[in-house]
């Protein structure tokens, strides 16, 4: 009765965080018990082994006691001996025990605070075992919903090097041959993206709100974002067209490797996705303002380039929903680089050149309506009409700025005049976004 009186009181003054790991220590012990049991039935010394090591790791972290014993014991969870032993089980022949290994991962990513180099240890083994032999469906749904939770996890320190290893988790099981793991595949790597660009937000939070001050210093998570998006950038062309320059870091380079598997529009679908949920970021940290820069000239190059006539339909609506993200979102921010896009899509829409065969004539024709929903959005919005009239600084930079004092509204009564002939040749929604005030040159 009074083991039971003692047990009770100590449950009663345990925090949620306590809580979560002493329910987390508890399942850890009855899988790895039971893997032990089930290892010595099929003659797996090794598993067993590795699982009889694992319990005495965790019974290490039941003695833990103190006024920090929260932390101690998130430690602990997340050192390199216990991952290590974790990995031996993965690495078994037999799924049952694969399985077990990734729901103990799963488990310890919610309140483990991980090692450098165990984080190392789980990445790499789930890159392995997805780029080897072919695994059953259920398994390979499990590596990517893993590779997503190691991402997230709160003390999981994801450097670039690590988000390479999950990104190619991904890509590797995008080729299964089961449509559903293809499916989830794709979703995984938009929100593996996701997660990594949240994590740099967080890191470069304290100096946002700072006010002032020099520039922070790239972390780690922040030089994962910065490479995410320039693979994402840079991992495919219109049909291996010439793009700008790309960042030519390994780890960069690594990931455009990766995402060069993938379809193109996802990887534009991705950047749009970050373009409007991270303007902060993008706007106000210079490194992360360069991959911004980097991500409009790469959509002002695809829109000004021929061979994005024959590019696929997905890729073309991707981009031109990305060019208008940008010129709508980031016109203020990116004035130069807005305005070049402005004209590459203008110039699209008032290019009158024939095409060589029929599917290069569906293509352009596409792309032009395209475009003229691109160039709508910016002309039914009155402020955004007038900030790319009166900006005056932007408007000398800019290469629309001719020797008249005109030129600017030379160019926005060209984008109309574009509009109204792509409304005339069948583009119903284009016509329609063409306000009766613009279509004059009084209000300018």
């Amino acid at each position: 009765r009074r083991r039971l009186n003692a047990v009770v009181a100590r449950a009663l003054r345990m925090t949620p965080q306590e809580r979560a790991i002493a329910s987390v220590l508890q399942t850890l012990e009855g899988e790895l018990r039971a893997v032990s049991v089930d290892a010595r039935n099929v003659r797996d010394p090794a598993s067993k082994e590795a699982a009889e090591r694992a319990l005495v790791a965790l019974r290490a972290s039941a003695d833990i006691a103190g006024e920090d014993e929260a932390a101690q014991l998130s430690a602990m969870l997340g050192r390199q001996e216990l991952v290590q032993q974790l990995m031996l089980v993965f690495g078994s022949k037999h799924a049952a025990f694969v399985s077990t290994a990734l729901l103990c991962v799963y488990r310890l990513c919610a309140v483990a605070s991980f090692e450098a180099g165990a984080i190392a240890r789980v990445v790499n083994a789930l890159a392995e075992r997805a780029c080897g032999k072919e695994t059953s469906e259920q398994l390979q749904l499990k590596l990517l919903q893993t590779a997503l939770h190691v991402a997230s996890a709160p003390g999981a320190p994801v450097d670039e090097t690590h988000a390479c290893q999950l990104l190619r988790v991904c890509t590797a099981l995008h080729a299964s041959k089961s449509a559903v793991v293809r499916s989830t595949a794709r979703a995984t790597v938009q929100q593996l993206v996701a997660v990594i660009l949240e994590r740099a937000d967080a890191e470069v939070e304290p100096w946002l709100s700072a006010l002032g001050g020099p520039p922070p210093t790239p972390g780690p998570r922040t030089r994962a974002a910065v490479a995410v998006l320039s693979a994402c950038c840079y991992a495919h062309g219109w049909s291996g067209a010439a793009t700008p320059a790309a960042d030519d870091s390994g780890s960069a380079r690594l990931m455009r490797t990766e995402l060069s598997g993938l379809p193109y529009g996802l990887c534009l679908e991705t950047l749009t996705a970050a373009l409007q949920q991270h303007h902060s970021l993008l706007t106000r940290v210079p490194a992360f303002k360069r991959s911004a820069e980097e991500i409009a000239a790469l959509a002002a190059a695809a829109l000004s380039d021929p061979a994005g006539r024959r590019a696929p339909w997905g890729a073309q609506l991707r981009m031109v929903q990305l060019a208008a993200t940008l010129l709508v979102t980031y016109s203020r921010e990116l004035p130069v680089q807005c305005r070049e896009l402005l004209t590459a899509a203008v110039g699209l829409l008032e290019d009158e050149a024939m095409a060589a065969d029929d599917d290069e004539a569906v293509g352009l024709a596409r792309l032009r309506c395209l475009a003229a929903e691109a160039v709508g959005s910016v002309v039914q919005q009155p402020r955004l009409v007038l900030w790319y009239l009166c900006d005056a600084e932007s408007v000398q930079a800019s290469p629309l700025a001719g020797t008249e004092a005109n030129a600017v509204p030379d160019f926005m009564v060209r984008a109309v005049n574009a509009l109204s002939r792509a409304a005339s040749s069948g583009f119903k929604k284009a016509r329609a976004r063409v306000p009766g005030a613009l279509a004059a040159r009084g209000p300018f």
